[in-house]
């Protein structure tokens, strides 16, 4: 899959979730490895919605998200902290994002038989 396609969608994700309060740079509110599963998580969710659109396509969003923090533990506003501070952090943000491409392509390798 096109890396460039995954990173884009996963700053329009942050874009998206990003709630309106400004976290202030410092140590994310969730460790960076679960931070990162959650991301992949999303990434997931994101793809199983695409055939779907409008008002269908956010309530599925919604639950996906809601199940998403739910097996996480963290709460949305948790999740939306972290990415706040990770916009205003480049060098995190492209370190975090690089793990997550990592993990995309490992489950993709293990999905095509790769490995």
């Amino acid at each position: 899959m096109n890396k460039t396609i995954i990173v884009l969608g996963c700053v329009l994700l942050g874009l998206c979730v990003s709630c309106q309060k400004k976290a202030t740079l410092g140590k994310l509110p969730i460790p960076e490895e679960k931070l990162i599963d959650i991301l992949l998580d999303t990434y997931i969710a994101e793809n199983a919605a695409q055939p779907y659109y409008g008002e269908e396509k956010d309530s599925l969003m919604k639950v996906y998200y809601d199940h998403i923090v739910n097996i996480h533990q963290v709460t949305m506003n948790q999740v939306n902290e972290a990415l706040d501070i990770l916009q205003k952090d480049p060098n995190k943000l492209e370190l975090v994002y690089g793990k997550l491409i990592e993990k995309i392509e490992k489950l993709e390798d293990k999905l095509e038989g790769r490995q």
